[in-house]
């Protein structure tokens, strides 16, 4: 079964890839269960910064096993978008780390993590349905 997942997943990343004409090459990998926080979840590759095309796709088998291939290319979509607005990301963290005070900057840190997703989710919404139409973007 994890072979046919990862199969699916790189396929939806595939075709978000190619339909956005993206030079991103993703390493599709079944996660452990219970270590997931979501569908699917991207990290940098082991590279990290030296290699900013390169990417990790981690999945939980049994939530994607019942996903249609529709909602696992949206899935891919918002992974992709926090591909795309790492870089910005990157550099706010490096500044919150300089901060001297401890609890400001896990204030600090814990409001970018939040204002990520919150940025992700509305570039979806917005981006989503002009970019890929044919999606159902009217299902939750």
């Amino acid at each position: 079964m994890k072979r046919k997942q990862t199969e699916r997943v790189k396929r939806a990343l595939e075709y978000v890839r190619r339909r956005l004409q993206l030079d991103m090459a993703f390493v599709v990998i079944p996660g452990e269960p219970g270590e997931q926080n979501g569908v699917l979840e991207i990290e940098r590759s082991d590279r990290g910064t030296e290699d900013r095309k390169a990417w990790i796709v981690t999945f939980d088998v049994n939530y994607v096993a019942g996903e249609t291939a529709s909602a696992l290319r949206r899935h891919a979509f918002h992974e992709v978008l926090h591909a795309l607005t790492w870089p910005l990301f990157d550099e706010v963290e490096a500044a919150i780390r300089r901060v001297p005070d401890q609890a400001v900057r896990r204030e600090l840190m814990a409001r970018s993590l939040d204002t990520r997703e919150n940025v992700v989710y509305e570039l979806e919404r917005k981006l989503g349905p002009l970019a890929f139409p044919m999606l159902p973007w009217g299902e939750p």
